[in-house]
């Protein structure tokens, strides 16, 4: 439900005085290749370690900690983690990343930190690593669009992940990047 994350992340916007707020839904050219295309990953994954970050990842019908597991959201939080300026979380669904049932998260008077699904969810994916998360796609806990995306996530592992990609079986393939991904 892209457009009521994009609502609610207008509406935290609004209420903290951002001036401008940039929406990556798919914000890279999907017709580059190759090496242009990872160098455009690369470059704009930055942007999520530098600048003031607005996350809203609910799903209506959806598991949260299935989604923000899911290997590109995984990797986001992780450059969150590293972000110094501030990381917001907007809700529009009690069950989701404010589970409280408020319709933005930044912590706040009435409760800690602890008692929101986002801040629980990335601290567990900051504390584990990216291994973890290609273990839940291997066991079909969590989902993926295409593994071949994973030299993308992982980029200091491209050339070899897309060698290994028509060379293993696809489980293979995401024990071969989960192996990669705890070095």
């Amino acid at each position: 439900h892209p457009s009521r994350n994009i609502f609610s992340a207008i509406l935290v916007a609004k209420e903290k005085g951002f001036r401008y707020l940039f929406i990556d839904v798919v914000s890279i050219d999907q017709h580059l290749t190759g090496g242009a295309l990872l160098k455009r990953v690369i470059e704009f994954s930055t942007l999520y370690r530098t600048i003031p970050v607005i996350a809203a990842y609910d799903q209506i019908c959806a598991d949260f900690k299935a989604t923000v597991r899911r290997p590109w959201i995984s990797s986001e939080l992780q450059a969150y983690r590293r972000n110094p300026t501030r990381i917001i979380y907007a809700s529009h669904s009690d069950d989701q990343g404010a589970f409280r049932g408020r319709t933005w998260f930044v912590g706040g008077p009435h409760g800690s930190l602890n008692d929101f699904a986002f801040p629980l969810v990335a601290e567990r994916v900051w504390t584990t690593n990216f291994a973890t998360t290609l273990i839940m796609v291997l066991r079909g806990w969590i989902t993926m669009g295409s593994p071949l995306d994973l030299r993308y996530i992982m980029p200091a592992y491209a050339p070899a992940l897309t060698a290994a990609y028509d060379k293993m079986s696809q489980n293979d393939y995401l024990l071969a990047a989960a192996i990669l991904a705890q070095t």
